[in-house]
């Protein structure tokens, strides 16, 4: 017992010296951008909930009054994930008066909890279910929202580095597994099953900072209204002149080429223009662009300068990423850049 103690303790300080740094790291960056300043202070809160938990590693405390107490504190976290999600996908959502009714419910179990001791543990039950309740809308919630956002993206944008959140989907399994973990070691109250939660606890909020450290989320606009009926197939004026704009005038070579920028070019909205990409051409704007980029540029600048390196010739293609190249390249060939290359090469 002393030996898992003394590694639930290091993984406290681990946590807490993690946290820390990120949110002294995060906050003191010039020019940071709001989604930064609230994921810096999303670190502040589990820093200050990591310093709680080394009450526990002290003999004697590891003990059921001082464990509920932890319980009930460690759900506010809750609110936590939240505000990162909305973040996301509807930047500007935080506020005082939207945290507080988050928090709400979490606050008032505690207060019943140390109000009515003779009702601990009917407060423990009902607060464990509103927990599983909460983590279950914030998942489903979450899954909806994040999905309608990348479509959005994909549909809007030729470079989305820096705004897409594909990756959230992997943060959604820590989370399911971490707060499985977490209720579990709740009513188990084993230091091993601790360690199991502080580690993945740790490898969620890692890959987060990886991920969003440089986000930039976007503001989704509203679907613009155009006239005529619904029932009637839709007609598309601008078909076959897109089309001839963009390959006669490269604009695909626009590292930042936008839907609003191809459908004011071609003078409709951008309503239509997403209605035509995804009804016509079955194909996102975002994978559009990049298929021509590939076809138009990358394929033949690789066949006829094959000492051009890989990263000259994403960027000449319009690519601001190798990790985008790279994807659209094998979506493409069905092999990598490099072993294209080579099978190029290759004595015939």
């Amino acid at each position: 017992m002393t030996g898992i103690m003394t590694i639930f303790s290091f993984l406290i300080g681990v946590a807490t010296a993690f946290f820390v740094t990120c949110a002294l790291y995060i906050l003191t960056r010039p020019r940071r951008t709001r989604f930064q300043t609230v994921l810096g202070r999303i670190f502040v809160v589990w820093a200050l909930l990591c310093v709680k938990d080394l009450v526990l590693a002290f003999p004697g405390m590891y003990r059921q009054p001082a464990l509920d107490v932890v319980f009930l504190i460690d759900g506010w976290s809750v609110a936590t994930f939240t505000v990162f999600l909305m973040e996301i996908v509807r930047p500007g959502w935080t506020n005082a008066t939207k945290l507080l009714l988050v928090l709400l419910p979490f606050w008032l179990c505690t207060a019943a909890y140390f109000v009515w001791p003779a009702r601990r543990n009917v407060v423990i039950v009902v607060y464990t279910w509103l927990l599983v309740v909460f983590a279950l809308t914030i998942l489903v919630v979450g899954f909806v929202t994040t999905r309608r956002y990348i479509k959005y993206v994909r549909d809007n944008y030729s470079n989305i580095d820096n705004i897409d959140v594909s990756w959230v989907r992997q943060v959604f399994f820590f989370f399911i597994v971490g707060q499985l973990l977490w209720l579990g070691v709740s009513f188990v109250s084993n230091p091993a099953a601790d360690c199991c939660y502080y580690v993945i606890t740790l490898a969620m909020w890692l890959m987060v900072l990886r991920y969003s450290y440089n986000l930039r989320p976007i503001v989704m606009q509203p679907v613009e209204h155009v006239d005529g009926s619904e029932t009637e197939p839709r007609q598309y004026a601008f078909a076959g002149q897109m089309e001839r704009v963009i390959q006669e005038e490269k604009l695909y070579l626009n590292p930042n080429l936008t839907l609003m920028d191809v459908a004011k070019r071609v003078g409709t909205n951008r309503t239509y223009m997403s209605e035509y990409f995804s009804h016509v051409l079955q194909e996102t704007f975002y994978d559009y662009i990049n298929r021509l980029r590939l076809e138009n540029m990358s394929l033949s600048t690789m066949r006829e300068h094959p000492e051009f390196t890989l990263e000259y010739v994403a960027q000449l293609s319009g690519f601001n990423s190798m990790s985008t190249f790279r994807r659209a390249f094998t979506k493409l060939t069905g092999m990598s850049p490099s072993q294209w290359r080579r099978e190029q090469s290759a004595p015939q």
